[in-house]
């Protein structure tokens, strides 16, 4: 995807955080595919020994210890496939999953290489990259 607006602000940064590289493939036998990854970012902690003191004396030890503090991320691929389906004189796009769970986008643009479908107040526009 190209392009996301929502409300007519331009979004798309926030829909590619939460929806990496989405994109969505139609093919002509009506079936759909829709790709993207989403990415975690958790923090964590480990404790790494820096060194052993030895008392000479008492002959008492102490381990001295490192606190390291970091951000590990999960990448999380998700994929989504189904059916498409033009409607309504060929002006609404449907498109149900697997799941039977079903979308219905505005076709408001539409040539070989870009695409601009809307639904309530969102704005995806694709094209060729």
């Amino acid at each position: 995807m190209n392009r996301y607006f929502y409300d007519d602000i331009d979004k798309t940064t926030m829909f590619d955080t939460l929806q990496r590289d989405y994109t969505i493939t139609f093919d002509e036998d009506e079936s759909f595919l829709e790709e993207w990854y989403t990415l975690q970012l958790i923090a964590q902690q480990s404790y790494d020994t820096m060194g052993l003191i030895i008392d000479p004396i008492s002959g008492d030890t102490s381990v001295i210890w490192d606190t390291i503090y970091y951000f590990d991320s999960i990448v999380t691929p998700h994929a989504v496939n189904g059916t498409w389906e033009l409607l309504n004189s060929e002006e609404d796009l449907q498109l149900r999953d697997t799941a039977l769970n079903a979308r219905q986008y505005r076709i408001n643009e539409l040539s070989k290489t870009d695409m601009k479908l809307g639904k309530g107040n969102e704005d995806f526009y694709f094209g060729k990259r």
